[in-house]
């Protein structure tokens, strides 16, 4: 101890030497004198996934110069216990935790660590219930930020939620809109996932975050999506091992800057691009990991402190100089950890935590050195006394101001954020700081942004439609919704004529509807936008329009046709009584209605359930930094499998009844050719469309013209097979609104006779012929009579 003491001297400037000789000089005249010792436990990991070991110098410094001071604890002097080691493992923690207590005598009633968040957990969890406070300097679990769990819990270090909303600013700062989030499942770096991703997109406005987990198990099987379509920013929050194998995976697919950026904690060794784990070796080389983290820039808190005196006399800075050499002494050869200093404070936090419980302690006739690990009244009252004094406590540390927020939470006040680059120099990496971000969240860069991406910030251009492309779609679209508004209206003003009565006005009326709303389509599937919200609203109303479109053209021209059926069938079965009576406009609406209500059940069902809920996706284009905002949907095939079915009956439907009613000799009634011309015109358009649609996924602009196109084509022969031979007609008889007129016949005719007329003769050449057939009738049953008669037996022949 006195070797590292010596260090730490002779490293200081000859104004803290002095003190620091004083301080020292006190301590060691205290140590002849004979007082109370309390041992203070220190766990810390020493191996595992993080190694905080090198906490210990900072510690022992800690604990000399609390004693040397006679205004802290007073004739009690500290004995830091530092061989409890938690592997950064929660049933080790656990077990060191009581093997700690059970071993040591004279303890504390303060314990410190576990050394991180997966040790510190379940010892905060069951302190509790053996009533002894826990201080940690470096678990920044969100997790445990619950007061009403931990409620002996304090720790001297920012909850890790603040560096990860830290994180969300800097990608905010730079205009990324789309992030990649991987995480290790453990509870620090995904209890406040939800939280996070809230921040990110309601206060920062990002569009798309993409989340990946993975299991310290296999760290690869979480990545799997992640390089299929990488954003441009990944953040990745981990421990050390797991971080460099994600480092290491991403090298493998080149993504690494300058055309992709990191963002990494910055808790971990200067020198981890060449470190290995003995529970996971990745088989990349240093040079491949140095490769990925050039240019990363890495966060945490308060590695750059303000240059102030703290409470126990010196500052950051001359402390943290001496700190590398203290790293060699007594306890090392340990690893530098960025952190150290946290245990100089959380050590000073303890110590007058425990002073200023004396007194208390002492009208209960109590002392420090009564406190009893087994006794949980005692232990309760000390616990008790000493929460209180913790949360009362503010003073200037090492790393920053020490003070506790209000709410029962045991943690700090949010601190100031540092940012440091990573540069690859050949050799090695070089730690460079660029900024930091205040406790509001705002980034301040100390350099320039020039500076920080000498190639350029790495960004996604987000293509859209081409604009002309989009203008002459969109024209053709309005072109088309005028033409349909034409044939609307021009069954709405003509409504009562004969003629236009014949061809079922309603019925036409919301095909029109139907041909607006698929015409409308074609402007929607179009329309610009980089904003992932906007584009997942018009990924599902697509949908909605096309569906709902279709049913209104193909199912009213089905309702319709099957009138004209549905009579005649009965008119050449003989099956018309006088009661029959053809059925009314108002049950076709409703047989309409129900199909439209089946579209709109499905549809709701299929935006209401979030695995075939239509969503943003993004494509890359090849060898090129432009991307695309696709529409895809996890069961996205089944969905179009199930429509495209569906909507195939209606075909299938309307052109059994073209078939049928074909050879309806009233030319008003029969569209038997145009209605198996559309339902060809559809099969030619709709199954290529589907098709198109899957294939050119990849393809936005051809994509989008060769769909367009097809509903604007299809559409448009549609309407045009339906309505404009019927108008011609009109236009032909437009001063004949007689029944013959609108059956097509007009006494101009020099080759046919009014269909009236005709139908007179009829019914006279039809009685001439029934009397005939009655007279005949007649006749044969007078035979009949008289060959009976004849053949009837006489009453003589009975003798």
């Amino acid at each position: 101890m006195y070797r590292d003491l010596y260090i730490l001297i002779m490293s200081q400037r000859w104004f803290d030497r002095i003190f620091m000789v004083i301080l020292i000089n006190i301590s060691l005249l205290e140590h002849a004198v004979d007082g109370t010792t309390l041992k203070i436990g220190l766990m810390s990991s020493h191996g595992g996934s993080f190694n905080s070991s090198g906490v210990i110098p900072a510690a022992q410094v800690a604990v000399s110069i609390i004693n040397a001071n006679t205004d802290i604890l007073g004739d009690y002097e500290l004995e830091l216990v530092h061989d409890v080691d938690s592997q950064c493992n929660d049933l080790k923690a656990v077990t060191e935790y009581f093997r700690f207590w059970k071993e040591t005598n004279n303890t504390a009633a303060i314990f410190l660590g576990g050394g991180c968040s997966l040790a510190s957990e379940p010892i905060a969890s069951i302190s509790r219930f053996w009533e002894t406070v826990q201080i940690a300097y470096v678990s920044s679990s969100p997790k445990l930020s619950n007061g009403s769990i931990y409620s002996n819990f304090f720790r001297v270090i920012p909850s890790e939620t603040h560096i990860h909303k830290g994180q969300g600013a800097l990608v905010s700062l730079f205009g990324w809109n789309r992030v990649a989030l991987v995480n290790q499942h453990e509870s620090i770096f995904v209890d406040d996932q939800s939280e996070v991703e809230e921040f990110l997109k309601k206060d920062l406005k990002i569009e798309e975050i993409r989340t990946y987990q993975f299991i310290s198990q296999f760290p690869l099987e979480g990545l799997s999506g992640l390089w299929e379509d990488t954003p441009r920013v990944i953040v990745i929050n981990a421990y050390q091992v797991y971080t460099r194998e994600v480092l290491c995976q991403a090298y493998r697919h080149s993504v690494y800057y300058p055309a992709y950026q990191f963002i990494i904690l910055g808790l971990y060794d200067k020198n981890m691009w060449k470190m290995g784990s003995e529970e996971y070796q990745s088989d990349c080389s240093f040079a491949d990991i140095r490769r990925a983290l050039n240019n990363a820039i890495a966060i945490s808190e308060g590695l750059k402190p303000k240059n102030v005196t703290g409470i126990s006399g010196l500052n950051f800075y001359s402390l943290n100089e001496s700190y590398s050499d203290l790293m060699q002494g007594e306890y090392g050869p340990l690893p530098y950890f960025p952190f150290a200093l946290r245990t100089f404070d959380a050590i000073f936090l303890a110590a007058l935590a425990l002073n200023n419980s004396i007194d208390e302690l002492g009208k209960m006739n109590l002392s420090l050195g009564d406190f009893d690990f087994d006794d949980y009244k005692k232990s309760s009252i000390f616990a008790n006394v000493i929460r209180k004094h913790i949360r009362k406590l503010s003073f200037q540390g090492m790393m920053e101001y020490i003070s506790f927020q209000k709410g029962g939470s045991g943690d700090i006040a949010q601190s100031e954020l540092t940012l440091m680059q990573l540069k690859d120099s050949g050799q090695t990496l070089q730690f460079q700081e660029i900024g930091e971000i205040d406790a509001n969240l705002t980034v301040h860069l100390l350099v320039s942004q020039d500076t920080i991406f000498p190639k350029g910030i790495p960004r996604d251009v987000i293509t859209t439609i081409n604009p002309i492309l989009f203008g002459v779609m969109t024209t053709l679209a309005i072109i088309g919704m005028v033409f349909a508004v034409v044939c609307l209206l021009f069954n709405l003003i003509f409504f009562k004529r004969t003629y236009i009565k014949l061809t079922s006005p309603l019925i036409n009326i919301t095909m029109c509807v139907g041909a607006i709303v698929l015409y409308s389509e074609v402007i929607v599937l179009g329309i610009p936008t980089t904003n992932v919200a906007v584009k997942t609203s018009l990924c599902n109303l697509v949908l909605w329009i096309a569906s709902i479109g279709f049913t209104l053209l193909f199912g009213s021209l089905l309702i319709k046709t099957w009138r004209i059926y549905f009579i005649f069938q009965n008119v050449t079965s003989g099956k018309i009584k006088g009661s029959f009576k053809p059925p009314k406009d108002w049950v076709l609406l409703i047989v309409l209605a129900v199909l439209l209500l089946v579209d709109v059940l499905y549809l709701t069902i299929v935006t209401a359930v979030p695995s075939s809920r239509f969503s943003t996706g993004t494509q890359r284009q090849t060898l090129s930094s432009q991307i695309d905002l696709v529409c895809k949907a996890d069961a996205q095939l089944p969905i179009l499998a199930v429509l495209l079915v569906y909507k195939s009956i209606y075909l299938w439907i309307g052109l059994f009844l073209a078939f049928e009613t074909r050879k309806v000799k009233i030319k008003a009634l029969n569209d038997a050719k145009f209605i198996a011309a559309a339902v060809y015109c559809a099969v030619v358009t709709c199954i290529p469309l589907v098709v198109i649609g899957i294939l050119l996924t990849s393809m936005l602009q051809a994509r989008y013209g060769t769909l367009s196109g097809g509903i604007l084509l299809g559409t448009s022969i549609i309407l045009g097979l339906l309505f404009l031979p019927r108008m011609v007609v009109f236009y032909k008889i437009r001063n004949d609104d007689t029944v013959d007129g609108a059956m097509g016949f007009t006494p101009a005719s020099k080759n046919t006779q009014p269909l009236t007329g005709t139908l007179k003769q009829e019914n006279e050449i039809l009685r001439k012929r029934l009397q005939i057939y009655e007279s005949q009738m007649s006749k044969t049953a007078a035979d009949i009579s008289v060959v009976e008669s004849s053949k009837a037996p006489t009453p003589d022949s009975l003798d």
